[in-house]
């Protein structure tokens, strides 16, 4: 629906686009829209992407994350500007060695364990060639990540 609100009112720009629709949205009672801060900062981000459909850049804009986490807005807009060019995005996650020892380490294990996982949201939206061997190394690491969060949580 975003692309035909898009070429009915003719607006270009990824957040006038989401102020308006939002301003226009009229729903029942029982429910709402949610999480419009951060999808009006998302479409900030996105207005500077060009060569995507609108529909890819709203795809961008509702991704579960949180767009004060840096290390998440950059993989997003890595992996938007992978999509520009039609490239797969290579998920750059390292995961540590050795046992967890602190809250610290456990919280680190936590937030590469959720850029994974909007990795693979990522992924599963959008179809980009050659893709798949970077999916199947994400689902790798996300298991070993798993299991030392489990080790960690349980010791």
């Amino acid at each position: 629906h975003v692309e035909a609100f898009a070429d009915a009112t003719g607006i270009e720009s990824m957040s006038e686009l989401f102020s308006q629709f939002t301003s226009a949205a009229q729903v029942s009672r029982g429910y709402f829209l949610c999480r419009q801060e951060a999808i009006s900062k998302a479409a900030s981000m996105a207005d500077t992407l060009e060569n995507l459909k609108v529909t890819e850049k709203f795809t961008l804009c509702i991704a579960p994350f949180n767009e004060s986490d840096e290390m998440a807005k950059g993989l997003v807009m890595g992996f938007a500007e992978a999509l520009q060019r039609g490239r797969p995005y290579g998920l750059d996650v390292k995961i540590p060695e050795g046992r967890v020892k602190t809250f610290e380490d456990l919280g680190h294990l936590c937030a590469l364990h959720h850029l994974i996982d909007l990795y693979l949201w990522l992924s599963q939206r959008f179809e980009v060639a050659d893709n798949a061997l970077e999916t199947a190394t994400a689902m790798r690491r996300k298991r070993v990540l798993l299991g030392m969060i489990t080790e960690a949580l349980e010791g």
